[in-house]
């Protein structure tokens, strides 16, 4: 490999395809009954990757569909549309560029907003794109408060919990103690 390839033009272009496929196929698996390996590996046989694509785009699915539930309260959290209201592919794309921006420490902030705005332009309105500009800007730098405000509040509830069920096993245990 030659000195700077990994992240010179093509190296952008190369992950910006390996972007693209990831949503294809986020988009596929929303609409098809198939397990995800199987869009995966159809994916990858139409066409050469490079190993690090590969991972790329592996990284992108998995993290997506692991975090899901995270992504789409935070989406929640900084949109103004509601969830069930923006269209499966937008929201895709939305969730592939916050997953980026919270857990990819490799991609630059502001590359994981500028390559989903790039997507957007490929399936959405110019409304549309600008929704998913502002919506990714305002997750990038309010997400740590929003995050704090959660863990505060699960504290909040944890405590109490942890008191509940305190007293809860003390009244049970008349009632668990083994007989002598």
């Amino acid at each position: 490999m030659q000195h700077g390839a990994r992240h010179g033009p093509n190296m952008k272009k190369s992950r910006d395809i390996a972007r693209h496929t990831a949503l294809q196929i986020l988009n596929r698996r929303d609409v098809q009954e198939v397990p995800v390996d199987g869009i995966i590996e159809s994916a990858f046989s139409s066409g050469s990757r490079s190993k690090q694509d590969k991972a790329f785009i592996h990284n992108l699915v998995y993290g997506v569909l692991r975090w899901r539930g995270r992504l789409d309260w935070i989406i929640k959290h900084f949109s103004h549309i509601k969830i069930n209201k923006i269209d499966p592919k937008v929201l895709n794309i939305l969730r592939l560029g916050l997953f980026q921006i919270l857990h990819l420490t490799r991609v630059p902030v502001s590359a994981a907003v500028n390559t989903s705005v790039e997507l957007a332009k490929s399936v959405a309105d110019v409304r549309t794109v600008r929704f998913v500009n502002a919506v990714l800007r305002k997750a990038s730098v309010g997400v740590g408060e929003v995050v704090h405000g959660l863990l505060e509040l699960c504290s909040l509830i944890a405590l109490p919990l942890q008191h509940a069920l305190r007293r809860v096993k003390v009244s049970l245990q008349p009632v668990i103690q083994p007989a002598p």
